[in-house]
């Protein structure tokens, strides 16, 4: 039985052309040009490609069938749900995705499809940074992969935490992936909720995590040593400026990727449709606060241009940031190759992956040494 009509599909893709998708509880900001041969004003406007509207509605239908054949509650199913389901899948949509939408709609099938990948807990994690009579002593970095909201942009995290009782728990950053083909889809690396239990738990493991900066700004680059010295003006790449739970999370998550025969990775840097949804949102706030507060042609125009110079400054710290991470793996594991940089070959930035025998941290060892006694 078919569930998504043709006349829905008409109307969805009516609204994306006009940048506003609505539902009866949702009003999503949603602007994509529907077979546009032109040279848009806007290069960031992505463009949807469907040479067969019959064949994309069978797809949509496909992929409806498959959130519905996973999803572990009651769900009404109805346009509202359907068309909710399409701006959330559309949202996680890059310019090469929006050109061929079948093979990524066959993408996001595949990532909720996929086996789950294995994670084997890495115990003493701190054990050869701390004496045993340190209250991080014996705690053990665990791992599990888990569904997570529709919202999100993809089906499954992975989740790790170091524990050492019930009532010492500490979260690292989720990373938000999926696999197809054989390759893993990197999405998002987030911050989970802190557990409020054994405050001085988390405070020592805070702190321990520092560790994994030894040696780091030895290595880092001049510019950025001039930078620091406030010899230069402008903020430089760098290998030092990022997160180390993100990094301990991810070395992790690469290793429990290797394990499960994973060796191409791709990180999804930019996502044109939530970039421009974004931008129309500031837009909206600050036509709301020109509006309300009366301002003159000078204090709007100077307004603009503040949300345009934020709206920027999040989606470069978002994407700069994300890369910063895995050009920092690169720095702690010889076997982490970078490829290539988003829009060098590909929209993405592409990571292969050999076996984990060496690395130049002593807490990052633990995860290669459970690795190197599997290979044995």
């Amino acid at each position: 039985m078919e569930i998504v009509s043709l006349d829905l599909i008409d109307e969805f893709l009516k609204e994306i052309e006009i940048g506003r998708v609505e539902t009866i509880d949702r009003i999503y900001y949603i602007k994509i040009h529907v077979n546009s041969l032109e040279k848009n004003n806007d290069d960031l406007i992505p463009v949807l490609k469907i040479p067969d509207k019959e064949k994309f509605r069978l797809k949509i239908d496909e992929y409806i069938k498959k959130i519905l054949e996973l999803s572990n509650k009651k769900i009404k199913i109805d346009r509202d749900f359907i068309k909710d389901s399409m701006a959330h899948l559309f949202a996680n949509a890059t310019f090469t995705d929006l050109s061929k939408p079948e093979i990524f709609i066959d993408k996001y099938i595949n990532f909720m499809d996929m086996d789950i990948p294995v994670v084997d807990n890495i115990n003493g994690i701190f054990d050869d940074v701390v004496n045993d009579s340190d209250i991080a002593y014996n705690s053990t970095l665990v791992g599990k992969i888990e569904k997570q909201s529709s919202f999100q942009e993809t089906p499954y995290v992975f989740k790790s935490s170091i524990q050492k009782d019930p009532d010492s728990k500490y979260n690292l950053p989720g990373i938000s992936f999926g696999i197809s083909d054989n390759i893993c889809y990197i999405y998002a690396i987030k911050n989970d909720k802190v557990e409020e239990n054994n405050l001085e738990y988390n405070k020592r493991i805070k702190r321990l995590l520092y560790k994994l900066d030894n040696h780091v700004k030895e290595n880092e680059s001049l510019e950025y040593i001039e930078y620091k010295n406030n010899n230069i003006n402008y903020y430089p790449e760098n290998i030092i400026d990022v997160v180390p739970s993100a990094i301990l999370s991810l070395s992790f998550f690469l290793t429990t990727l290797y394990d499960y025969g994973i060796s191409k990775v791709k990180i999804v840097s930019f996502l044109p449709v939530r970039y421009n949804a974004k931008k129309t949102s500031f837009e909206y706030i600050t036509k709301r606060i020109i509006d309300k507060e009366n301002l003159n042609i000078e204090e709007s125009k100077k307004l603009i241009k503040q949300y345009e110079n934020e709206h920027l400054r999040i989606q470069n710290n978002l994407t700069n940031k994300l890369i910063r991470n895995f050009n920092r793996l690169n720095f702690h594991f010889s076997n982490i190759e970078i490829v290539s940089y988003p829009f060098e070959q590909d929209e993405f930035l592409n990571m292969s992956i050999k076996p984990f025998e060496k690395t130049n941290n002593v807490i990052l060892e633990r995860i290669i040494n459970k690795d190197i006694k599997k290979k044995k």
